[in-house]
């Protein structure tokens, strides 16, 4: 009798176990979709190359730029950096 118990409890739990683990394999491809998704929209939106490049700036350049950054929360960095040349560049010429 006490086996019967549990030998159904074993399987109650195995159930639910086997649950977790379907739950498990469609949040990761969930995940994968959404992924795939936003690289193809990055992908999509990028209308020019770009490149890494690196360059020096003082402290008080850095403030300025997190301050723009704040200011412009839907702007990345590097787009702040890059309109702050064209407009520059624009100006000089």
């Amino acid at each position: 009798m006490a086996d019967k118990k549990r030998k159904e409890k074993v399987e109650g739990i195995k159930g639910i176990m086997d649950g977790l683990e379907d739950n498990d394999e469609q949040n990761k491809s969930s995940k994968e979709e959404k992924s795939k998704r936003i690289k193809e929209d990055k992908n999509k939106s990028s209308k020019e190359e770009k490149k890494k490049r690196s360059f020096m700036l003082t402290n008080n350049q850095i403030e300025k730029i997190y301050l723009l950054k704040a200011k412009n929360n839907s702007m990345t960095l590097s787009e702040i950096v890059g309109q702050a040349i064209e407009e520059f560049y624009e100006s000089k010429n």
